[in-house]
């Protein structure tokens, strides 16, 4: 039986909840393959590689502040950052 990965969960300010898995426990592939992307791009790229189809539907309905704040509480909750966005 395949462990299960740890899940960030985000509510969101309409109530809806994006489940992810933990920026920690991103494979080194994920990084790797962004290194060279500005932050922004590091971050969509992680996200539409990792993410389920139903967190990237809820994710890119967030308005820009809510997330901004989604991807800050993403990293922050690992202890992990690509950088500023």
């Amino acid at each position: 039986m395949a462990e299960k990965l740890p899940v960030f969960k985000f509510e969101t300010a309409a109530g809806d909840t994006i489940e992810v898995r933990k920026f920690s426990a991103l494979p080194g592939r994920a990084f790797r393959l962004v290194r060279r992307l500005d932050p922004a791009d590091q971050m969509f790229t992680i996200l539409e590689e990792y993410a389920s189809e139903e967190a990237m539907e809820l994710i890119d309905e967030l308005p820009m502040d809510e997330l901004n704040t989604f991807l800050k509480h993403w990293q922050s909750d690992s202890g992990v950052t690509v950088g500023k966005f």
